[in-house]
C-alpha cells in the first residue's frame, strides 16, 4: 500500500488555498494555516483501501482546485508505515501529477481486469 502526502510549495491566495484544503481535510483553518507556514504536510491519504475511489477523487480535485488558485503542491509517495517528518531525504520520494494519475489509475485498471474474469 502507498500513502500520498501533499505539501504546499507556493501560493498566491492563502485564504482561498486554506478554504480549498479545509473542504476535504477535516481540521480547522488555523491548523491548515499552521501546517502551511511551518512547511508541514497539509494532507496524507492511504491508497488502495475500500475507500480508494473517494480518496483518489478528492486528491485529484484538490490538486486541480489548488492549481486554479495559483497554488502549487509537492506530491510525495511514501510506504504506508512511513512518516513524512521522519524521512531523511523526502525529495527522493517526490512525484509529479502524471505519476500520481498513473498510480491512481492502476487501481481502476486492476478492478476492471478482475471484473472481466
Amino acid at each position: 500500500m502507498s500513502k500520498i502526502v501533499l505539501k504546499i510549495e507556493k501560493y498566491t491566495n492563502l485564504p482561498r488555498t486554506i478554504g480549498s484544503i479545509a473542504k476535504i481535510e477535516k481540521v480547522g483553518m488555523s491548523e491548515i494555516k499552521s501546517r502551511i507556514s511551518e512547511n508541514q504536510p497539509i494532507l496524507e491519504r492511504k491508497l488502495f483501501y475500500n475507500n480508494h475511489n473517494e480518496v483518489a477523487k478528492s486528491l485529484i480535485n484538490l490538486i486541480m482546485d489548488l492549481k486554479s488558485l495559483g497554488t502549487s503542491v509537492n506530491i510525495y509517495e511514501l510506504e504506508e508505515e512511513e512518516e513524512f517528518n521522519e524521512l531523511d531525504e523526502p525529495e527522493l520520494l517526490k512525484i509529479d501529477k502524471e505519476t500520481l494519475a498513473n498510480i491512481l489509475g492502476i487501481h481502476d485498471r486492476e478492478t476492471d481486469r478482475q471484473q472481466e474474469l
